[in-house]
């Protein structure tokens, strides 16, 4: 799709250009992008590389909404990387805080959401259903798909008490032609 470039170099020039020019708010959602495509593609030592320097740029900048993103995404990372415990407590802050748009809210309910399901707890259908429901009020099929995979791994959890909706078996067939997965 790059033609075998990953387009992290441009993304890193676009950085540094947007830091000259003091655009501030566009220095921070490059290394959101950055950070999240790095979580995704399980490139763990790039995406704390990125949350790290993105963060600490978002906190100097007083880019609070970024800055709520970029923990979002963080929790991600710390539930692929094992650390359930951090990850709960990154996501939960995203939940709780003031600065959390929806977007970022629906981030860290994903984290959550898989953490409930894979720790096998009581609510975790409620988390998966408040999890759909929020995903699908986006419209955006990004988001829907990611809920209904989050479904289908609690069906296997719980075979009897999840099952997948109507509209998620349709993301899920829409996203089928796209190998890569659904943009970002």
């Amino acid at each position: 799709f790059l033609q075998g470039r990953d387009g992290t170099g441009t993304l890193e020039q676009a950085i540094a250009i947007a830091r000259a020019a003091g655009e501030h708010h566009t220095v921070c959602v490059t290394y959101a992008n950055l950070a999240e495509t790095a979580v995704e593609r399980r490139q763990h030592d790039r995406a704390l590389r990125y949350l790290d320097h993105g963060s600490a740029w978002a906190d100097e900048h007083e880019v609070l909404s970024v800055l709520s993103y970029l923990t979002s995404v963080r929790s991600r990372l710390e539930l692929d990387r094992g650390r359930w415990d951090d990850a709960d407590a990154l996501a939960r802050s995203v939940l709780t805080g003031s600065a959390a748009s929806p977007l970022n809210q629906l981030n860290a309910l994903h984290t959550v959401t898989r953490l409930h399901v894979r720790r096998g707890e009581v609510d975790a259908e409620t988390h998966v259903r408040r999890f759909t429901t929020e995903a699908e009020r986006t419209g955006e099929l990004q988001r829907i798909v990611v809920a209904a995979a989050a479904r289908a791994r609690a069906g296997w959890t719980y075979p009897r008490g999840i099952a997948p909706g109507a509209r998620e078996v349709r993301a899920a067939r829409a996203s089928a032609c796209c190998p890569r997965g659904p943009a970002r």
